[in-house]
């Protein structure tokens, strides 16, 4: 497979010496390239699902699938944007952060095949939030717009509030683990 544009040079193979075969010793040039990568998906050709984590200690996590509905192949390369949203698709407070951790990678997704990433947040109050009240307001839904394109991709949220003034985030999106597919 080639791995990049460029050119090679050939010589030609054949049984004999030279003088009994004159294209020995003969070379040319060949062009290789590769397909162009896939462009990044566009939020209207994916779905998105979120799977509970196991809490502690007032941290929460969730994993976050995007999968290719069924279009062509497009590639999920980084973070993308998360937004909470409340039931009247009114925005309440979201912090959304990056860690390095996992790093950004192009995941290609065929159709039917899915990116992940782990998302992490606080139950615990922060400096300023209301202590007879919950910390913040209740989301409905999560809005995920993902890298590198428009529009969103909306999935419900059942998980409460998100305290910290909605401080919510987590590194960049993989291809799935085989223990977490």
């Amino acid at each position: 497979m080639a791995t990049g544009i460029g050119t090679a040079t050939l010589t030609a193979c054949a049984a004999g010496s030279p003088a009994e075969n004159p294209g020995i010793g003969n070379t040319g040039t060949v062009t290789v390239s590769d397909p162009a990568p896939p462009s990044p998906c566009p939020a209207e050709q994916l779905t998105a699902a979120l799977e509970p984590g196991s809490p502690g200690a007032g941290q929460r996590y969730a994993t976050l699938t995007l999968t290719n509905a069924d279009g062509p192949e497009c590639a999920v390369d980084g973070y993308g944007d998360l937004r909470l949203v409340d039931a009247n698709d009114i925005a309440v407070p979201t912090d959304s952060w990056r860690t390095p951790d996992p790093e950004p990678v192009s995941v290609v997704l065929g159709a039917g095949e899915s990116a992940q990433r782990l998302l992490h947040w606080t139950v615990v109050r922060g400096a300023g939030e209301p202590l007879d009240a919950p910390c913040q307001p209740e989301p409905a839904r999560l809005e995920v717009t993902p890298p590198d394109r428009p529009g969103t991709v909306s999935v419900p949220w059942a998980f409460g509030p998100v305290c910290q003034h909605g401080w919510l985030g987590g590194g960049a999106f993989t291809a799935p683990s085989p223990s977490n597919p």
